[in-house]
Formats: C-alpha cells, sequence, structure tokens
C-alpha cells in the first residue's frame, strides 16, 4: 500500500528526519524516504524540492550546493520537537484503534499498553 502525505507538517517530518543523517539532493532524499519506508512513501521529487525550498526559507535546511540540502541547527531543533508530537499523536490514536480489537491469542480483546513509550510503539509498528 502506498501512503499519501496530505498534510504538509507530515512532510516536512518526514523531510527533516531524512536529513538527519547527511546532506542530500531532492532525489536522493525522494528515493531514501522510499527505501526507510519499505516503497510504501512515494513523494515525488518535484514536491520533496518544492518543500525543501519552503524549509530552506524557514531556516530549517540550508543548501550545500546546487540542489543538496543539510540540516540546520533550527532543523534538529524542530525535528525534535515534532518528534515529540508525532510520538503523542500516535501513541494516543494507537490506542484508540487497539481498545476492543480483538487478541490474536485467545479472542479477548487486547487493550492498549499506554505506558509502552514511543521507541516501543515504533518499534512494534515498523516494519520487520
Amino acid at each position: 500500500m502506498t501512503v499519501t502525505l496530505r498534510d504538509r507538517h507530515h512532510l516536512h517530518l518526514v523531510l527533516l528526519a531524512g536529513l538527519r543523517d547527511r546532506p542530500a539532493s531532492g532525489a536522493d532524499l525522494d528515493r531514501e524516504l522510499a527505501r526507510r519506508s519499505g516503497g510504501r512513501l512515494r513523494i515525488g521529487v518535484r514536491t520533496v524540492y518544492a518543500e525543501l525550498h519552503h524549509l530552506a526559507r524557514n531556516d530549517l535546511v540550508a543548501s550545500d550546493g546546487p540542489g543538496r540540502y543539510r540540516l540546520t541547527d533550527a532543523g534538529l531543533r524542530s525535528l525534535r520537537h515534532r518528534e515529540r508530537q508525532w510520538d503523542g499523536y500516535t501513541a494516543a490514536v494507537d490506542g484508540v484503534l487497539a481498545t476492543g480489537r480483538p487478541d490474536d491469542s485467545d479472542g479477548r480483546r487486547a487493550e492498549p499498553d499506554l505506558r509502552a513509550g514511543p521507541s516501543a510503539r515504533r518499534a512494534a509498528r515498523s516494519p520487520r
């Protein structure tokens, strides 16, 4: 299943996360995000570059030459803030979705473990 990011904030989150480890061109970033998502996340090079320009205007990324971008200090702070927001959002939605689902093992309803930290929830959601 291909995932479409309709919310610009979600798109910016994944673009900033994609630049966390190293600078990249828009095309490289588009390919890397598709790879990291198991091919489910398809953004498109034109959209990636347009949003990188927007992030650059807001000093969250900077150009390292023609078509190459890197995360700025402000971008890293923004990424950390957005990750905390995302973790809270997904924890709340995961709790709602898990409540009332039959448990695979014994047919009883599974209750969410809201005590699990964001890292544990992310690991549980990640493809194996």
